[in-house]
């Protein structure tokens, strides 16, 4: 190998040479590391400007190097090293994959091109049809890269079942997941194309674009401190057939999934907004409807129940009853449930009865009714006890969803409040209907506790406004029309943030359709089924 790297060695030592890389690839990161040193002995000459001409010198002397490499493995240098690997002992480091190589990476994996390209792999992330020229075959998972400027007409490609990313140079992030790509450019541009139908979209730094059936790729950008309102999102697109559902259209329609006192599940598991509406005379339609924040589309989940049972709880084929949800609503994580308690039912009255949905078989199941339940009470899940916790006007209890049992806490009344749960201090925080207050539901008795707050009177006077943990800042987010709300649980300071372009609130309040995304760092908000979805970042 020395002999090779210095221009010495004859043409049978070149061919016992390729002979043994071929049969070691870890002997060929030998080799390409040594050229590598002399490519960064340039890098470190062009630093000292009065020794141009040796900078000059040693830089071409690294180029012919690599190239006399690149031809003694006949293109593979096109090909990458195995830079880093975690939990997969089969790969080795330095070793240089095979053109038409697939890789389900366990843990991450990191590979290395020759011209300095790093691509970052994630666990449970699929690879296929490794080829020359850096292009592959992204199946599933996340895929990091930072790649180095290619010969133009020779752009690096990346194909996924959904679309086609074409790069010059940049760093950037693609992610297929929930039959979408999602494509997060950091610097330069990517251009993503979608198979289906041709449709591309030139993504710049600091933006990032779907692929998915429904949605066209279209550039968009999080801005901290902003609004961003995505364009072809409006729910109304997914409603079911008037004409089909005759019985169950009421004096609103589908409008009143959100505008008739009904709020929304964040649905972890899958990153998505699932909504549940309507209730009194002004919608008699039980289906769901999720948007995905991954995807960025909506899906209607269930029809209807054609023969709606006014005035009842259950329906005869054995559903729900449409009702205003009201806040009554959140996603059990450890049972992976949608989970819905109170509300007003279709036609009058309220309701006792919690119904859970299981997104795989997509069927409802009525639980033990609760001691109470009724208009404007509020809802929310604590995973680490794994309990419900439910406040109407007749006090706070907590659901064992397994166990099928309610426990009452106290007296203290709910209205119009929205909850969420500061996981960091095991804390029940209410905000709304002239209130703020708490509760420790994870250590004895809880017992409330009257919050005095200063900067958010506004938000704290709203009805059912909108109201979410932050888990990157830790504050509590709220919003009801007009600025976003955050509060400093330690020092009970709210600050509010002005931004450009928030959407125009629903007349009846948020309720839970304001739910934080972990993947976007973003808050999620439906208004109104005509409208946009909007996310908010902090």
């Amino acid at each position: 190998m020395r002999k090779f790297l210095a221009g010495e060695a004859t043409e049978e030592e070149r061919n016992r040479l390729r002979a043994e890389l071929e049969a070691d690839p870890s002997a060929a990161g030998e080799l390409f590391a040594a050229a590598e040193l002399e490519r960064d002995l340039g890098e470190v000459l062009r630093a000292a400007r009065p020794r141009r001409r040796l900078w000059i010198a040693a830089a071409a002397a690294a180029g012919l190097l690599a190239a006399s490499a690149y031809a003694l493995l006949g293109g593979s240098a096109d090909l990458p090293r195995v830079e880093l690997v975690e939990g997969m002992p089969e790969l080795v480091v330095g070793e240089r994959l095979a053109a038409g190589s697939d890789l389900t990476a366990r843990g991450r994996v990191v590979l290395r091109y020759d011209d300095g390209t790093r691509v970052e792999l994630g666990a449970k992330t699929t690879l296929r049809d490794l080829g020359k020229d850096k292009s592959m075959v992204l199946e599933r998972g996340t895929l990091s890269a930072d790649v180095a400027k290619q010969r133009e007409g020779r752009p690096m490609v990346i194909r996924t079942p959904q679309g086609e990313a074409t790069i010059v140079g940049t760093r950037f992030r693609l992610a297929v997941k929930s039959g979408s790509t999602r494509l997060d450019v950091e610097e330069g541009k990517v251009r993503l194309t979608r198979l289906a139908d041709r449709a591309s979209v030139d993504v710049i730094s600091g933006h990032f674009a779907v692929a998915a059936p429904g949605a066209a790729p279209v550039a968009l950008a999080l801005r901290p401190g902003s609004w961003l309102s995505v364009p072809g999102t409006a729910m109304a697109q997914v409603v079911p057939d008037p004409k089909k559902f005759p019985k169950v259209q009421g004096t609103s329609g589908p409008h009143a999934v959100v505008g008739a006192w009904s709020g929304a599940a964040f649905d972890r598991k899958r990153s998505r907004l699932v909504l549940w509406g309507g209730g009194y005379s002004d919608y008699h339609g039980n289906e769901l409807y999720a948007f995905s924040t991954e995807t960025l589309t909506w899906e209607r989940l269930t029809d209807p129940t054609p023969e709606p049972s006014l005035n009842r709880e259950k329906n005869a084929d054995g559903t729900p009853n449409a009702r205003a949800t009201y806040n009554g609503l959140a996603y059990v994580g450890h049972a992976d449930r949608f989970f819905g308690i109170g509300g007003a039912l279709a036609g009058t009255g309220g309701a006792r009865t919690p119904w859970t949905f299981d997104f795989e078989s997509k069927k409802w199941t009525a639980g033990a009714p609760a001691p109470s339940g009724g208009l404007g009470g509020a809802c929310a899940y604590d995973p680490a006890t794994r309990k419900i916790w439910w406040g109407d006007g007749t006090g706070l209890y907590s659901h064992d969803l397994e166990a099928g049992t309610w426990t009452k806490h106290g007296d203290d009344p709910f209205y119009y409040q929205t909850a969420a749960i500061d996981p960091k201090r095991g804390r029940l925080v209410c905000v709304g209907g002239e209130a703020i207050f708490s509760y420790d539901v994870r250590n004895g008795r809880p017992v409330r506790t009257a919050w005095k707050t200063t900067g958010g009177e506004t938000v704290v006077r709203a009805s059912n406004p909108g109201l979410d943990y932050d888990p990157v800042r830790d504050r509590l987010v709220a919003w009801a029309g007009g600025p976003v709300f955050t509060l400093d649980p330690e020092t009970r300071t709210w600050t509010s943030t002005n931004a450009p372009n928030a959407p125009p609130p629903t007349q009846w309040g948020i309720f839970g359709r304001w739910r934080y995304v972990p993947s976007l760092d973003a808050f999620v908000v439906v208004t109104a089924i005509d409208q946009n979805v909007h996310f908010y970042k902090p």
